[in-house]
């Protein structure tokens, strides 16, 4: 008896540091992910996702949207710019959108997994902080995303400016997180170990389903594939505690 009780907490214990295991790959021609929470959220809230491209794009690809509806307004992204080398955190309304950005050293992130946050503090103050606390930018200026509901990865609500490159580990909280939890998100730590209880939307994405499962609170928020691929590679994610019920399904 005592054996087999050692052996449950070893294994209890390997479970609760596992890593993730794996991404998608959005190189496939008219890739996306998009579903519908139950409810809508308005600032504040903080989204979050790792990404990796071989090249920066150069253009205005989007990786993680959550929107209203089908159009190109009222919404806040996670994109890269036109601008080379520069990563942005926009928030949209009908009268146009405002980066809040963050240029890196040319050519810094190509071929490797980095992580990025946008904040929305309030309409008028937003920042995204990629992969340390201090890459960060606030943009000040009047731009009301509105009452949010949908998700779009790895493309806009219209179906423009696809990503053609891989994302893995997105959440939505909402809440404007501390410098704390923004931190530990980009250092490594899996959303399902930050700030449960305001984690609304939470995709692993470690599964190859057809319907990637919110793991989040909202009761919604599932998202159907289209196009994108299951990938090996993967960001060095370490997820336990509250991530322990995720990672017990996936061992199944």
């Amino acid at each position: 008896m005592k054996t087999k009780r050692f052996s449950t907490i070893v294994s209890l214990c390997f479970l609760l540091v596992q890593s993730a295991v794996a991404s998608y790959d959005f190189s496939p021609a008219n890739p996306s992910m998009v579903g519908t929470f139950n409810s809508t959220y308005t600032v504040p809230f903080t989204v979050g996702c790792w990404i990796k491209f071989a090249n920066h794009p150069e253009s205005g690809d989007f990786a993680f949207v959550l929107h209203k509806d089908a159009n190109n307004d009222e919404m806040v992204a996670i994109e890269t710019s036109g601008t080379a080398d520069r990563f942005d955190y926009r928030h949209y309304d009908a009268a146009g959108s405002q980066p809040a950005f963050h240029t890196s050293d040319a050519d810094e992130y190509n071929g490797v997994w980095v992580a990025i946050v946008g904040t929305s503090e309030s309409t008028s103050i937003w920042n995204i902080f990629v992969e340390l606390i201090t890459n960060t930018h606030e943009r000040s200026a009047s731009r009301d995303p509105g009452a949010l509901g949908k998700i779009s990865i790895g493309t806009s609500p219209a179906g423009t400016g696809d990503w053609v490159n891989k994302i893995a580990e997105c959440g939505v909280w909402n809440a404007e997180e501390s410098d704390a939890n923004i931190t530990s998100f980009l250092s490594g730590t899996c959303a399902a170990n930050i700030d449960s209880g305001n984690l609304v939307g939470y995709w692993p994405l470690d599964t190859d389903n057809s319907t990637q499962s919110n793991e989040g609170t909202d009761t919604g928020g599932d998202l159907t594939v289209t196009a994108a691929t299951f990938d090996a590679d993967h960001p060095a994610i370490t997820c336990g505690g509250s991530s322990f019920g995720r990672r017990r399904r996936m061992q199944q």
